[in-house]
């Protein structure tokens, strides 16, 4: 199979530029499988029904999240009707308080499966449950469903977390792709396991948005808040769309990671 993940989409910019690549990549690259993280996909923070609504229309199979997925408080009322919509899988998990939604799904293709974990990292980040014991369970989870292509989505903020996280579950899954920053990474490579299975992996796929911005926003308000030191009112930039993400084959009948490569396109 071959999979292609985008990263962070922002905002309207990220939205059209989807729209105008994303169906055709989907031939031109056969691509049997879209993911994208989309928590700011809604004017820039948070993701809502239509915003979700208008990336699966445009190609996407799967929408992942991460410490903006509640930022629109409707979407937890959309995830309960639609499983397309993912928000980290290490949400503290207590029954008298349940966290709307899921952090799994199994994507069915044409004679393969793929299993989707979402997770959150906790350095500098909100500090939810261990995402390295939530992962490992449900890399159980999924192997015990007799599904071995497995892709995460590990939404952290710093470097040596994602990279520990992939050496960690290296082998066991077939991707780990972290996303988060809004900066492409030029790390992409594929890690060895202790069994000699292969892993893709990439510390941040980028975002997908507008490029004429400090990481998807207008970018005078960004340099107004380091000079002045006071807080702003942040808005979506629109100059520059681009696509950044990559794409992942893997071997259907082992859930091994062949190949691994960064896609950039802009409008």
């Amino acid at each position: 199979m071959r999979v292609l993940f985008l990263g962070d989409v922002v905002a309207s910019a990220g939205k059209a530029v989807i729209q105008a690549f994303v169906p055709e990549m989907r031939k031109s690259e056969n691509l049997t499988f879209v993911i994208a993280n989309g928590e700011n996909v809604a004017g820039g923070l948070g993701i809502d029904e239509k915003s979700a609504v208008d990336l699966f229309q445009s190609g996407v199979d799967l929408i992942t999240g991460g410490n903006h997925s509640w930022d629109k408080r409707e979407i937890a009322e959309f995830m309960a009707r639609d499983r397309r919509v993912l928000r980290p899988a290490n949400f503290p998990d207590d029954p008298q308080f349940p966290v709307p939604g899921k952090g799994h799904a199994v994507l069915e293709g044409p004679n393969c499966r793929l299993g989707v974990l979402n997770l959150m990292g906790r350095v500098h980040m909100d500090p939810l449950d261990d995402p390295f014991a939530v992962g490992s369970r449900w890399v159980d989870w999924f192997d015990s469903h007799d599904i071995n292509c497995i892709l995460v989505d590990f939404h952290a903020e710093a470097s040596s977390e994602k990279q520990a996280f992939a050496h960690y579950v290296a082998g066991r899954v077939s991707a780990v792709v972290g996303s988060h920053t809004h900066v492409q990474t030029a790390d992409e490579r594929l890690l060895l396991g202790p069994s000699g299975a292969k892993t893709a992996y990439i510390t941040d796929a980028g975002m997908t948005g507008p490029y004429d911005s400090v990481i998807g926003m207008k970018k005078e308000k960004s340099i107004q808040r380091f000079l002045s030191k006071m807080p702003q009112r942040y808005e979506p930039a629109e100059g520059m769309p681009g696509l950044h993400g990559v794409i992942i084959d893997i071997d259907d009948r082992n859930g091994e990671a062949t190949a691994i490569r960064r896609i950039s396109r802009f409008l």
